[in-house]
């Protein structure tokens, strides 16, 4: 007992600094020096993640602190560089198990049926699993484990099965455990190159000796492990210790019936911390030290194998897509701001932005992505549109509410439309708005009604101030500033989609015609006052069509296509993102296409075709 305390106790002495230190004790003495720390960030934490997701990440790994794997539900996985997070998605889109690797183009990732591997420039399914893997260990590239349970005879046991590169070997591990109960197996892992293999049930340790599993200790509720160190509760008084895994395989416990309050996770390397879903503390002296609070359930938590060049640095993936990055500063202090601050929200309107920055909108919040990440500011009314500016502005339109929200920041209201909108149009000074079957005008600062509708309005768009196009009951009008004229010669057409190319000025419209008994699509363009009809091949909607150059429309319909002299013409290269339907497209020239699904993606691809870089 004493023997391993000795050999536990080099590595809890930066915590000891650490903990010292917050409390106005300070032992410069007692600082580490292997290796050096590195000043981190502003602050302590920093919110890597998420970029538009609702996914839960529940595993993370990583070979240094910029560079961090992350994996949670539906196959999504993240790479952070130390700038930010990418994306990548695995088929079959089930989730992400676990995490392992060898360097930073070797990693593999398990998810319950699929073995995968990253070869620094790609995602690969390499084998399927023989059951249900629940944790993943990797040795060499031949010598790859997974832990989990699979069906023997009449029911299930704890399982381990081996990959020598080519196929698995399952390795049963050996009969007992208390009262005859066995579980799944969810930890597989090698504490260093000097320890046998090792694996933990709820309530046994196993160690890999000779080629076959031989169980080590028992009476022990197996909570988690990380390198030599490990979490334990008794099964008698719940109590939670910390546990050191020796190259023998056997276990020591240099911390008996020491609690450790609602203890989860244990962070092994340079700074050994137990913590929970919702803080992390540290054992010095086998006494309990609270370092951090956190706002919100972690999943898991990881420090990467090698510091790098960012300094020491711990990593945590929870819920809502959050994906996080603490950092310990070089005087030994460790304090927590918001990890979970940034944005975790469903986007809800159309995609909008220019070369420089993106636009979205989730509720009452203003999602902006340019070259530092993603955030969110809060808007006190619900968003329902965002039309972006030329000089760089944006504004924010909801119900009977505007805003404009400036390049640094600023957000400025403009005067409230006097009903609740069907529709609402503004360059940031003047206005226009369909209302309470009217059609309002904002100038110099007063809303006054310029006509009357025959219904609800279903588009409205302008280029000019002066002017403004709107469809309502099938029908496409335009107000010149002085009256409503009907633009929609034919008596039989009904139209249900319209775009305003905002550099050509031309009016793409798609509806129907009614031919007794059947009805007919309809695809037409409106420029310098005439109609040009093209043959009906593509059914695009309100947000799915972009002007992206004077000579360059793009559309999403159930393809990619392209706007040309003979109408809609489809796009090689452009395959349908995975997921759900696409509900909003925007491009600009120098930026590349840009998609945003319906559910929790960007797609970025360049005008020529390549193969897609996701946001």
């Amino acid at each position: 007992m004493t023997r391993a305390r000795a050999r536990l106790r080099p590595r809890l002495i930066a915590l000891g600094a650490a903990v010292l230190l917050a409390s106005g004790c300070a032992r410069l003495d007692s600082m580490p020096t292997r290796p050096d720390a590195a000043p981190g960030p502003a602050g302590p934490w920093q919110q890597i993640y998420p970029e538009f997701a609702n996914e839960h990440l529940t595993s993370v790994w990583g070979m240094d602190a910029d560079d961090m794997w992350a994996g949670g539900e539906y196959g999504v996985l993240l790479h952070y560089d130390g700038r930010r997070a990418a994306r990548f998605d695995l088929e079959p889109r089930r989730g992400i198990v676990a995490i392992d690797g060898l360097a930073s183009a070797a990693v593999w990732a398990v998810t319950w049926s699929h073995l995968h591997r990253w070869d620094g420039l790609a995602w690969t399914a390499i084998a399927a699993t023989p059951f249900e893997a629940m944790d993943l260990c990797v040795i060499a590239e031949d010598e790859i484990y997974i832990g989990g349970q699979a069906w023997a005879d009449t029911s299930y046991v704890p399982t381990i099965a081996r990959y020598d590169g080519v196929d698995w070997t399952r390795m049963d591990l050996p009969d007992g455990g208390p009262d005859g109960v066995f579980e799944r197996v969810d930890a597989v892992w090698r504490p260093s190159a000097a320890h046998p293999v090792m694996a933990a049930t709820q309530s046994l340790v196993f160690r890999l000796r000779h080629g076959a599993w031989e169980t080590v200790a028992s009476s022990v509720r197996v909570v988690d492990v990380d390198g030599d160190l490990g979490l334990v509760r008794s099964p008698y008084d719940q109590s939670c210790r910390l546990v050191e895994f020796t190259a023998a395989g056997e276990l020591s416990y240099p911390c008996d019936q020491t609690p450790v309050t609602s203890g989860r996770f244990v962070l092994d390397s340079r700074f050994p911390v137990v913590g929970s879903s919702s803080s992390l503390c540290a054992l010095v002296d086998c006494e309990s030290h609270p370092l951090v609070t956190l706002p919100q359930e972690i999943l898991d938590w990881a420090i990467p194998r090698r510091p790098g060049a960012m300094g020491p640095a711990v990593f945590g993936v929870g819920r809502d897509a959050s994906f996080v990055r603490g950092a310990w500063q070089a005087d030994g202090s460790f304090t927590c701001q918001s990890v979970l601050a940034g944005v975790s929200l469903q986007p809800s309107s159309r995609l909008a932005g220019d070369a420089d920055r993106i636009y979205a909108s989730a509720g009452s919040n203003l999602i902006i992505g340019d070259q530092d990440g993603w955030h969110a500011e809060d808007v006190w009314f619900g968003i329902d549109q965002i039309e972006p500016l030329a000089t760089g502005d944006v504004v924010v339109i909801g119900g009977r509410e505007l805003a404009v929200r400036s390049v640094d920041g600023r957000l400025t209201a403009l005067p409230s439309l006097p009903r609740w909108a069907d529709r609402i149009w503004s360059d940031g000074t003047n206005a226009w708005a369909a209302a309470d079957r009217l059609l309002w005008r904002l100038a110099d600062g007063v809303w006054t009604p310029a006509d009357s509708l025959a219904g609800w309005v279903h588009w409205l768009d302008t280029n000019d101030a002066s002017e403004v196009y709107l469809l309502t009951q099938g029908r496409l009008f335009h107000h010149d500033g002085e009256q409503l004229r009907d633009l929609t010669e034919r008596p039989e057409l009904n139209l249900d989609q319209c775009y305003l190319a905002p550099l050509s000025d031309r009016l793409f419209v798609r509806g129907y015609i009614m031919e007794d008994p059947y009805w007919r699509s309809y695809e037409a363009v409106f420029a310098d006052g005439r109609w040009s009809e093209f043959p009906a091949g593509l059914y695009w909607w309100e947000d799915s069509i972009c002007e992206v150059s004077s000579d360059l429309v793009i559309a999403f319909g159930y393809e990619f296509a392209r706007f040309g002299p003979d109408g809609w013409e489809l796009l090689d290269g452009f395959d349908r993102p995975d997921g759900t339907s696409v509900n909003a497209l925007w491009g600009h020239p120098d930026r590349g296409l840009v998609v945003l699904t319906g559910s929790d993606r960007i797609f970025r691809r360049d005008l020529s075709g390549s193969a897609a870089a996701k946001r």
